[in-house]
């Protein structure tokens, strides 16, 4: 219920990353052990947390080191995956890492509706809040990649729909 929501209000606009940040020191201090982020502009179907739980235990139960691990993001506009060629450093195939799912390993992915083990903020450190908004996302996912060997994933069969600013016009066709 609703007794189980933390409410921290900032009272002003202090950019998405020292939020976040704000949220994530949160939870460490509570222990928990991971943490899932979504934006006012994003639905998630229904089971898409447990399903995230599963495949991010079953990489690491593979001895894979995850850095973020997220669903595809689908234009609520255009009804179309929001995903960078540029991006993809290799697509495995369903089975191939993990039973029944395409991953995408990317160099970094969008934070709504990624999930992190909190352990990774203390070996890669918290997001750049100097950056405000704009390349938080692939900043850590940089870092974690190049400080950690921490690896970022897409799970092509797991969607929700977003809507990302005005840029409706950067899209990946598979």
């Amino acid at each position: 219920g609703y007794n189980k929501i933390s409410y921290i209000p900032l009272n002003k606009n202090v950019g998405i990353a020292t939020a976040q940040n704000i949220g994530i020191k949160h939870f460490i201090c509570k222990k928990f052990d991971y943490i899932i982020f979504s934006d006012q502009d994003s639905v998630a179907s229904e089971g898409l947390i447990s399903e995230l739980l599963f495949v991010f235990e079953s990489l690491a139960n593979n001895n894979i080191k995850v850095a973020a691990l997220g669903p595809l993001p689908i234009n609520r506009v255009t009804a179309k995956p929001y995903i960078t060629s540029t991006n993809i450093k290799e697509i495995f195939s369903k089975g191939k890492i993990c039973d029944n799912y395409s991953l995408y390993e990317m160099y970094s992915i969008i934070s709504s509706f990624s999930i992190i083990k909190l352990d990774s903020f203390e070996l890669v450190g918290t997001l750049e809040d100097n950056l405000f908004i704009d390349g938080v996302d692939d900043e850590w996912g940089w870092r974690a990649f190049y400080k950690g060997g921490l690896r970022s994933f897409i799970v092509y069969e797991l969607t929700f729909s977003h809507f990302q600013g005005s840029d409706n016009n950067v899209i990946y066709k598979k």
